[in-house]
């Protein structure tokens, strides 16, 4: 209600003159697509997860050969024998002229190893030539001579 100035009666004004369309969503639109994308998302994450752990795994295990194949061209361009002492998810590098402090520990994250010794001698050939371990809860055995000569 508004007041006329020109007279003292009250004056009805209709606030809304024109109808103007509504745009948006309702509530139940809503509700539906928030329940259907969390459904989508309770099939599609776990996959999404375990697929992605692979990957790291993977990954993992490719650097792992890389590094033993680097440590063999140290002990041969160092011409020093190199021990690693592997248990469980870690490795420890000792010199051969320093056998308690490791010069390096590598721990992983999805490799582990049982408790064994391998030997790099200063030509870069390692002793023994198998390495025992678990990949993804695997067994798994890489040859070291192969892994030298071929890469």
């Amino acid at each position: 209600m508004i007041l006329d100035s020109k007279r003292t009666k009250y004056k009805q004004v209709s606030v809304m003159t024109k109808c103007t369309p509504m745009y948006g969503f309702t509530l139940l639109e809503l509700v539906v697509v928030l329940s259907l994308v969390g459904l989508l998302l309770t099939v599609v994450a776990p996959v999404s997860i375990s697929t992605l752990e692979k990957s790291e795994a993977k990954t993992e295990l490719l650097s792992a050969k890389k590094w033993l194949k680097q440590l063999s061209y140290q002990a041969y361009i160092s011409s020093n024998t190199v021990i690693l002492k592997l248990n469980d998810n870690q490795v420890k590098v000792f010199s051969a002229n320093n056998l308690t402090t490791p010069i390096q520990i590598k721990e992983f994250l999805s490799l582990s190893f049982p408790q064994q010794t391998i030997f790099i001698n200063s030509k870069g050939v390692a002793q023994p030539t198998i390495l025992e371990g678990r990949y993804r809860s695997q067994i798994w055995q890489l040859s070291l001579t192969e892994q030298i000569a071929n890469e």
